[in-house]
């Protein structure tokens, strides 16, 4: 590709290399050198240059995550998030606990004193975005802090018992859940109203829980857990024990002590002795786990030959391998298979959601799982490894493969929301909807004090039919008069607010 060329198509630099074009501006090359190397034009050189004060301070506090950021932008209240930051420091300085929602209502508090858009809402997607910008992990918010040498304490006396006990690395699981919104699309697919009132219901109710669980070699992949809050729901009247996943209820769709039992004894360790006969690898199983009370189990549950490690809180977060890009693989799968699937469906988003329903949904969730690969586990388990190699050949080119990964994902998410759209959809919209979600999800994941009921009496699974119902209704409507449609959006209305 000739310079012309690279100089024509739009390139953006990351902060690190804005901070290397600072540097060798420093070390005296020329603007049109720099601009040729990095396929820019030379005012973008020179902006550069300018904003040297602003990229330093941001590399000052950046992950290497925001230092491969392409888009530095700064956020619509730049001085509001300055002033919530250094309020967020101070308390930390001083031991508070700072939840959530302590910051979201500084953040108004701050909003009202200095003044700003009267549309701000400091919301759980907003709330999401300053946690990201800031490197403010889930556990600083509580006042726990993911040492990185209490990390390398515990990564060095975990491979030393493998070592001590010659536990291999095939028998070492971990297991992981997570909260999953399972009819959201994004408000750009929707082309009528009734469409979006549907959306809004699904982002709000329609909450499932996925879990995941695999070996650190990638070589034994459980089928995924998926709890869901209707104990018989039609869909599934003739397939529930075929099902590609392991199907649990519960009242709020949470995952809970009993459910965890369950699914220890009767799905987990026959599992594992399975592929055990199968791989003629036998040996003592340990089975990683965060620390939270829906994990716990009975003492009898304990045996010789499988063993449950919980990681300390303060370090989940930073080594839980199946946090480490696997569950987001599987989210960015099940909503790239969901846009797909709306293609299959002529009259587009109102025709999907009349027709999708659970048993869609599990098939939807089986197959992102398939989806993450056998490399993309092993490089998961890294920072927990530390410097061991589940695989000797590979260790940086995994963490490649992740990234990649994640790029190719966002591609094809923009890909088929154009098809849908017949517009160009900008990948930052994209991002944008997958952060919005991850946050609603997020907020919902904080559930390890709320263990009460399983099934309670008097919910009923014909609600998720008549949803459907509803939705097969407003799909005829767009055919009918105007009043008709009308109509047929009153008595959903009316639904909607009584029911829901």
């Amino acid at each position: 590709m000739s310079s012309a060329n690279q100089i024509n198509r739009r390139v953006t630099l990351s902060l690190q290399q804005r901070l290397d074009v600072i540097q060798k501006l420093k070390n005296g090359v020329r603007d049109t050198v720099l601009a040729n190397e990095y396929g820019v034009k030379t005012v973008t050189i020179r902006r550069i240059k300018r904003d040297e004060p602003r990229i330093r301070q941001l590399s000052q506090t950046s992950t290497r995550k925001l230092c491969n950021r392409q888009r530095i932008r700064k956020p619509l209240q730049d001085g509001l998030e300055g002033r919530l930051y250094s309020w967020f420091l101070q308390r930390r300085a001083l031991g508070d606990r700072i939840s959530n929602m302590l910051l979201q209502e500084k953040a108004r508090e701050l909003h009202e004193e200095f003044g700003g858009p009267s549309s701000f809402k400091a919301s759980n997607g907003w709330l999401w975005r300053f946690k990201n910008r800031h490197d403010i992990n889930f556990c600083d918010i509580h006042g726990e802090s993911a040492d990185s040498m209490t990390a390398e304490d515990f990564s060095r006396n975990f491979l030393r018992r493998l070592v001590e006990e010659d536990i291999q690395l095939q028998n070492v699981y971990n297991m992981d859940e997570t909260g999953l919104l399972w009819k959201v699309l994004p408000l750009r697919t929707l082309f009528h109203d009734s469409e979006r009132k549907v959306c809004e219901n699904k982002i709000k109710n329609d909450r499932i829980t996925v879990g995941v669980c695999a070996n650190a070699t990638g070589t034994h992949k459980l089928p995924p857990l998926l709890i869901y809050k209707f104990e018989k729901p039609r869909a599934l009247k003739h397939c529930q024990s075929t099902l590609p996943v392991v199907f649990k209820t519960q009242g709020k769709a949470w995952m809970n002590p009993d459910v965890f039992a369950d699914w220890l004894e009767n799905h987990f360790k026959p599992a594992v002795r399975k592929q055990q006969v199968e791989s003629g690898n036998r040996g003592k199983v340990l089975l990683l786990l965060d620390n939270c009370a829906a994990h716990k189990v009975p003492s009898e549950q304990q045996t010789d030959d499988v063993e449950i490690i919980f990681l300390p809180t303060s370090m989940t977060s930073a080594l839980q391998p199946m946090n480490q890009g696997i569950i987001s693989k599987v989210k960015r799968s099940f909503r790239h298979r969901m846009l797909r699937k709306v293609l299959d469906y002529p009259r587009g988003v109102v025709e999907f959601y009349a027709d999708y329903d659970i048993k869609d949904c599990i098939d939807l969730v089986s197959d992102s799982w398939i989806d993450v690969s056998q490399i993309h586990i092993r490089g998961s388990w890294t920072k927990l490894l530390g410097n061991q190699k589940t695989e000797q050949e590979e260790e940086e080119e995994e963490e490649e493969e992740g990234h990649s990964c994640h790029i190719s994902d966002i591609n094809a998410i923009a890909e088929t929301m154009g098809i849908i759209t017949g517009e160009t959809v900008p990948k930052e919209e994209v991002q944008e909807w997958l952060s919005t979600c991850d946050a609603a999800e997020f907020d919902l994941d904080d559930f390890e004090d709320n263990e009460e009921d399983c099934i309670k009496e008097g919910r009923h699974p014909e609600v998720e039919e008549t949803d459907r119902l509803f939705a097969g209704l407003i799909l005829w409507s767009l055919t009918q008069p105007e009043f008709v449609q009308l109509q047929v959006q009153v008595l959903k209305d009316y639904y909607d607010q009584g029911y829901k």
